[in-house]
């Protein structure tokens, strides 16, 4: 029977009244189509399916029928062409949103469901090989893009929020939503717009049914998973929505006995935990739920006599073991929240999680080794947010001294290699804890000898070892490093404490780590670590200022200062620099000599020069002031205009001396005092002028951005003041103006010099002829003697008048006996004696 003749019998006036052949035609079409329904027939069908809903109001005959025709919608479409895919397309999207828009107009709960069903069937169906003899079906790829097309996700969403407490039809358009959301960014993002989180809040809220409650924790799940707008949280921190999870969650803990129970309970608590991830200030605490999570996470460890913890009871199985681990995770994210505080005070949350950071030569029961290591390294992270919370609590527990104990239990007893990540955790939590800079703890810390402690790890178990290092071990020292920092940092008595032990770690550090920084293991960091340990720890205590300069540590900090370009500069230069406060610290840095013979000065001027550089401020080749109005501004504060700022955000000028290292470098010029830098080339002459005059050229450039911002703001000073500032501006101009003067006779001078030394060369080379030359003369007559006779003959009568004119013209008879010394009958023009050297021909 073809379509338009049913529809004809359907809508026709004439057979309103047929309802036996109504039905009979609609079962022939069902059966004409039971393989699937041909896209270009999509349109009819929906017609003939709008009508039997109309039909529905004068007989229930008609659902059984509809309920068919619309499940054939859930069979994949028929291609009789492959351009039918995107020629029908549209019509297919259409006609799957007018099966989603009957959930609203149909109130016949048989059909909702199964439209729930058929969109479910065709969004979910698997690649299936059936052959229907001429025609193609679609790819359940292509009917999942249909179907996200379509507004049905609009209209389930709103069919779900708006149903009533009907649990067939709950559970069936869930099922739908959880299918529609689980691969589709858009089809969450139509839900959230619908208000499909707060309807499932409601519903859980009414219902203790388990098949309801994994429906809808799935369904929440995929909303906060794959939502593209991430908006999800924003629609679950109402006091509704809390609440309704909350007790969601709480009748889970209590009644769950199997597996699926228990992950079912672990579902909720990981929601609830994505919300305080994303947003702290949720209604936890007025919902009563912080202080059913801190029972939770700590009644195995604080007895409680709370109802809720009463009979509960964790088994060794992994999903009580996860879920012990997402309470002690909740509890963490929930310290964002400053408003804790008390709550974790008064269940005594600090004691419980103190009680996993002690030696342990028995496992609690249910856990076994590998678990309540875990447990161990979680309760820790969580101490890292609770400590800084409740100081008080810490101390009257005595945490100082049950992490060092436990510390000490990890690197002494049984395999260390094993309690590796519990001996990093726990000096992470160590480091947390100093971090707060509570002087309390601190002191607490040093009393148990924690300094002397964590020197004889690195002593014992790193420096005297032959181990390979690899990243783990670089990090661990690393944090050991940062730590003994923190404990001495500003008090001279711990820094005392550090003394000989510490001086000899740091100086093994500045001598074996700078030639690793390349290996990629964090030694860049480690050794950012240890000059701030330098800082930290010795600088600023003679006694150990003495011992570290004795050892040559000062010279190591130079040697790391020249072969680390940017890195770790500006840390040593302020190290430096502070310790140039001892008196002793001068004499090394003029002494000090790096690579081929540089010096200190001479190094420092090549730091001004690339921070100028890359400040891009102007310069000629030479490297002299070529802008006398902004002499020391780069690129970027020369081009600002100045605006008016708040009192407590300082201008480009100020903020120019904590972006670079200049003012560290003019200061250790100051204390190294200007007429004692040796080794400094004519360029580096150039580059002293500039700094001998930072403070001067800054301080004028501060008052012109005053006069600056005066003009700006319309304001005229009174005449005194006015006369102050153009005398200020005049002598910032004639500062400027004698620092390039300088500068010019030093580049004037270098060049003259380069003159002199020039021609001082070419007189060189004129004398290297000239003596080249004679020596070719002298050769040419020593062959010419050797040759001729004649020559020879005069040659030996030269030699004896220049003998005879050297000797003195005294009478030998006046002088007594006289002993010639000439050997008669000598053929030879050289001096004659026992040893006779004889003088070979040149090579020409």
């Amino acid at each position: 029977m073809s379509l338009s003749k049913a529809l004809k019998l359907l809508s026709d006036p004439l057979t309103i009244d047929l309802h036996e052949r109504h039905i009979h035609s609609l079962q022939r079409i069902k059966e004409e189509y039971r393989d699937g329904i041909l896209m270009k027939d999509i349109t009819a069908i929906l017609k003939v399916v709008t009508v039997c809903c109309n039909r529905i109001q004068d007989s229930d005959s008609y659902i059984q029928p509809l309920c068919q025709l619309i499940a054939l919608f859930g069979l994949p479409f028929l291609k009789t062409k492959a351009s039918d895919a995107v020629k029908f397309e549209q019509n297919a999207v259409q006609g799957i949103s007018d099966i989603g828009e009957l959930l609203l107009v149909v109130k016949t709960k048989d059909v909702q469901i199964e439209i729930c069903r058929t969109v479910t069937s065709l969004y979910t169906a698997k690649p299936t090989n059936l052959y229907v003899s001429g025609y193609q079906p679609t790819t359940s790829s292509y009917n999942m893009v249909l179907v996200d097309k379509s507004k049905v996700a609009t209209a389930a969403s709103k069919f779900f929020c708006s149903s009533c407490f009907d649990l067939d039809l709950v559970m069936e358009t869930l099922d739908l939503l959880q299918h529609l959301s689980a691969f589709s960014g858009s089809n969450c993002d139509l839900m959230l717009e619908a208000g499909v989180p707060e309807a499932v809040c409601a519903y859980i809220n009414g219902q203790e049914g388990h098949s309801l409650l994994f429906r809808a924790s799935e369904l929440l799940w995929n909303l906060l998973e794959n939502s593209e707008s991430g908006t999800t949280v924003r629609h679950l921190i109402n006091d509704d929505c809390i609440t309704s999870l909350q007790r969601a969650f709480l009748l889970l803990t209590t009644t769950a006995q199997g597996e699926v129970e228990r992950q079912l309970r672990n579902d909720f608590l990981v929601i609830m935990l994505m919300v305080a991830a994303e947003h702290p200030g949720a209604p936890f605490i007025e919902s009563g739920l912080l202080r059913r999570i801190i029972l939770l996470a700590t009644f195995q460890e604080v007895k409680s006599n709370d109802s809720l913890v009463q009979k509960l009871r964790f088994s060794s199985c992994l999903e009580d073991f996860e879920f012990k681990k997402l309470l002690l995770n909740m509890l963490a994210l929930m310290c964002k929240n400053p408003m804790v505080v008390e709550e974790i005070s008064v269940y005594k949350a600090p004691l419980a999680l103190l009680k996993f950071v002690q030696p342990t030569d028995c496992i609690p029961f249910p856990w076994n080794s590998a678990q309540y290591t875990e447990l161990q390294l979680q309760a820790m992270t969580t101490l890292c947010k609770v400590v800084p919370l409740c100081l008080d609590d810490f101390l009257v527990c005595q945490g100082g001294t049950r992490i060092l104990v436990f510390l000490e239990w990890c690197c002494t007893s049984g395999d260390t290699d094993k309690r590796q990540d519990l001996f990093s955790q726990c000096l992470q939590l160590l480091r947390v804890i100093a971090s707060t800079g509570s002087d309390l703890i601190l002191q607490d810390l040093c009393d148990q000898g924690a300094i002397n402690q964590l020197l004889d790890i690195l002593r014992y178990k790193y420096i005297y070892t032959s181990k390979l290092e690899d990243t783990i071990m670089v990090k661990i020292q690393k944090t050991i490093i940062s730590l003994l920092s923190l404990l001495c940092d500003s008090d001279v008595h711990r820094k005392e404490l550090f003394g000989d032990n510490g001086v000899e770690v740091l100086i093994y550090y500045l001598q074996t780590y700078p030639s690793k920084i390349g290996f990629g293991l964090g030694y860049t960091q480690l050794l950012l670590s240890v000059v701030d340990c330098v800082w930290s720890s010795v600088v600023g205590c003679p006694v150990v200022e003495d011992k570290f300069l004795q050892k040559e540590g000062l010279f190591l900090l130079l040697d790391l200062l020249e072969a680390q370009q940017h890195t770790l500069r500006d840390v040593i230069l302020g190290c430096v620099l502070d310790m140039c406060e001892h008196e002793s610290a001068l004499p090394h840095l003029h002494a000090w000599r790096g690579d081929q013979q540089r010096t200190l000065p001479s190094l420092l001027c090549q730091f001004w020069r690339e921070a100028e550089t890359e400040m891009q401020a102007k310069r000629t080749k030479q490297g002299a002031i070529s802008d006398i109005l902004c002499p020391l501004a780069g690129v970027d504060q020369a081009s600002s205009r100045v605006v008016q700022l708040p009192p407590d955000c300082p201008s480009l000028a100020v903020w120019d001396v904590f972006e670079n290292n200049r003012a560290k470098i003019y200061s250790l010029f100051t204390r190294m005092c200007w007429d004692k830098c040796e080794g400094l080339s004519s360029e580096d002459e150039i580059t002293v002028q500039i700094i001998c005059s930072y403070m001067d050229l800054k301080t004028a450039e501060i008052w012109k951005e005053i006069e600056t911002e005066l003009e700006e703001d319309g304001i005229r000073p009174i005449s005194p003041d006015e006369d102050a500032l153009r005398t200020i501006s005049r002598a910032y101009h004639e500062t400027a103006k004698n620092v390039a003067k300088k500068q010019l006779e030093v580049i004037v001078s270098s060049k003259q010099q380069e003159l002199l030394q020039e021609q001082a060369c070419y007189d060189e080379l004129r004398e290297l002829e000239k003596r080249k030359t004679k020596d070719e003369k002298e050769a040419q007559a020593f062959v010419a003697k050797t040759a001729n006779y004649n020559l020879l003959r005069q040659s030996k009568e030269l030699q004896r008048k220049s003998i005879d004119a050297s000797r003195i013209k005294q009478s030998p008879s006046l002088m007594g006996t006289f002993h010639s010394t000439d050997l008669p009958s000598l053929n030879t023009t050289t001096f004659c004696g026992r040893n006779v050297t004889v003088q070979s021909t040149p090579v020409l």
